[in-house]
């Protein structure tokens, strides 16, 4: 049987902000049943949760950050938060102790104390964010997240105007406070998308996510306030809203303190995302409130509203645009990679075959000659020096072939220390120049560690037309090459020679074997 793992006791911490959050849903529900305005001891039952909820989310934060004894990043995020929610705790208060003085005058209440230190705490908290310390990634990869964060900026952006920062505006007349706080919202949200859709490794996903949730709850509870300003204008959304923002802040920060540190590496991958759904999510929200202000009771529709609408758009269609060129490039790698050998970057044998094929098709060339090479000695400089001591000296020969042809020519590794040459146009003797500049090229030393060798070649080479089938060129190159070879064990270093009728049947016969292999 399995041992059943114990439950983490709760902190007190948590505790504390669970039990304010509780106080203060029961305290708003009773309120909202009754027909009463409440007392002041009710109505202090009310707001009093909002201070003493965002104090113990500060202690909680900043007793997170004393335990980030490693990493001095995460140590300064969580002290930032702290700083942030004891700034927003103060800011909060202001609204209920105003509301406290004068019960008699409606509207949102958004004091000067409320506006600047929920303005300062948001830049508090957008610098924590942007100071996380994130995952490597491409250039296209961050053009796309920023643009993907943009998407979702401007879409909680519009949201935020039409639910909650509009009210300011229209009916308390505080046109700057509510394009400030709606501006310091935005960039905001952009920081947290920027930061859940790139990863990093200082704080967990499931800390973040409780943060995250948090926060939509403390900035969509000020939108049911024109619902309860039509029969109950004593109770404020925010009453209820940031005990409970405060309360996941809380169990944020415990939970990142009981599961302890996680460890950050600069040199770590990101994680590739292949797609994500909140910009798509962005786009459809402020699309839906456009449909539903033009088609909705009033029939007016908000220009914000359409000019969101406008901007989401805009950015989605950047990003799309991005994605067919990353896509379009991303496709041109892999043809690239399926024609070209991936240790040399030169053709392959699957390239090599498409070129002469496409010069029977197009014989305007004349004649066609093909030069087949095999490296001499090549598996004892892989015995004793290794498999790594092999690849670089088949790149060095590489890039000496490259430099021995034209720009028309082809140069093509078949495989292991095999390599083809082909000549457009050349014949007999443009064969021999070239096999005798690629002797020449490949006398000189490649230096393997402290080690120089010379290594020699074996070339066998057979001409023909553009004509003929490229098989039979390479099968006579082949047989030529190996009686190069054969010839080079009686006479060591470098040789050529060129197919002709009646070479050894020995060649023929090993020729035949290697090509059923």
């Amino acid at each position: 049987m399995h041992r059943r793992l114990p439950v983490p006791p709760i902190s007190w911490p948590t505790r504390a902000a669970g039990l304010l959050a509780t106080l203060a849903v029961v305290t708003f529900v009773v309120c909202l049943a009754g027909s009463y305005r409440p007392s002041a001891p009710v109505s202090a039952l009310l707001w009093l949760p909002t201070p003493l909820a965002a104090a113990v989310a500060a202690f909680a934060f900043a007793r997170t950050a004393r335990a980030c004894t490693v990493d001095p990043a995460q140590r300064r995020f969580w002290l930032t938060l702290s700083c942030a929610i004891g700034i927003l705790g103060v800011a909060l208060s202001g609204q209920g102790v105003d509301v406290w003085r004068q019960p008699e005058i409606g509207g949102p209440h958004a004091t000067p104390v409320l506006v600047a230190g929920a303005s300062l705490a948001m830049a508090t908290i957008i610098c924590a964010l942007l100071r996380l310390p994130l995952l490597a990634r491409s250039k296209s990869d961050n053009a796309r997240l920023v643009l993907d964060a943009g998407v979702i900026m401007v879409g909680a952006g519009v949201l935020l105007w039409h639910v909650q920062t509009r009210r300011m505006a229209m009916e308390g007349g505080q046109v700057f406070a509510s394009m400030a706080l709606t501006v310091a919202a935005m960039v905001v949200v952009f920081a947290f998308a920027k930061v859940l859709l790139s990863g990093q490794r200082v704080v967990r996903g499931s800390v973040l996510t409780l943060i995250i949730a948090g926060s939509v709850i403390g900035t969509v509870a000020p939108s049911l306030q024109p619902y309860l300003d039509d029969f109950r204008p004593y109770l404020f959304g925010t009453m209820v809203g940031n005990p409970l923002c405060f309360m996941l802040a809380t169990a944020a920060a415990e939970r990142q303190r009981r599961l302890g540190p996680v460890p950050f590496s600069p040199d770590v991958s990101a994680p590739r995302r292949s797609y994500s759904l909140l910009p798509y999510a962005a786009v459809g929200a402020v699309h839906l409130l456009l449909l539903l202000d033009a088609f909705g009771p009033g029939g007016t529709v908000d220009e914000v509203v359409v000019v969101g609408a406008a901007g989401v758009t805009a950015l989605v269609t950047v990003r799309q645009v991005s994605v067919l060129k990353e896509n379009h490039r991303i496709l041109g790698e892999l043809h690239h990679s399926a024609r070209h050998d991936g240790l040399t970057r030169l053709a392959n044998r699957a390239y090599l075959h498409e070129q002469l094929d496409g010069s029977r098709v197009r014989p305007g060339d004349g004649e066609l000659a093909v030069l087949l090479l095999d490296l001499n000695g090549f598996k004892q400089i892989n015995d004793i020096f290794g498999h790594a001591a092999g690849d670089h000296l088949l790149t060095a020969v590489a890039e000496r072939l490259r430099a021995t042809v034209g720009p028309g020519d082809i140069v093509a590794r078949l495989g292991g220390d095999e390599f083809v040459v082909a000549l457009r146009g050349g014949g007999a003797r443009a064969a021999d120049e070239v096999a005798q500049r690629i002797v020449q090229a490949l006398e000189q030393p490649v230096l393997l560690g402290s080690q120089a060798l010379v290594v020699g070649v074996s070339i066998g080479i057979a001409t023909g037309t553009a004509l003929e089938d490229p098989d039979v060129l390479l099968r006579r190159a082949d047989v030529a090459m190996y009686s190069a070879k054969y010839s080079a064990k009686s006479r060591p270093g470098s040789s050529y020679l060129h197919h002709r009728p009646g070479l050894s049947m020995r060649a023929e016969e090993q020729t035949a074997e290697r090509l059923q292999a």
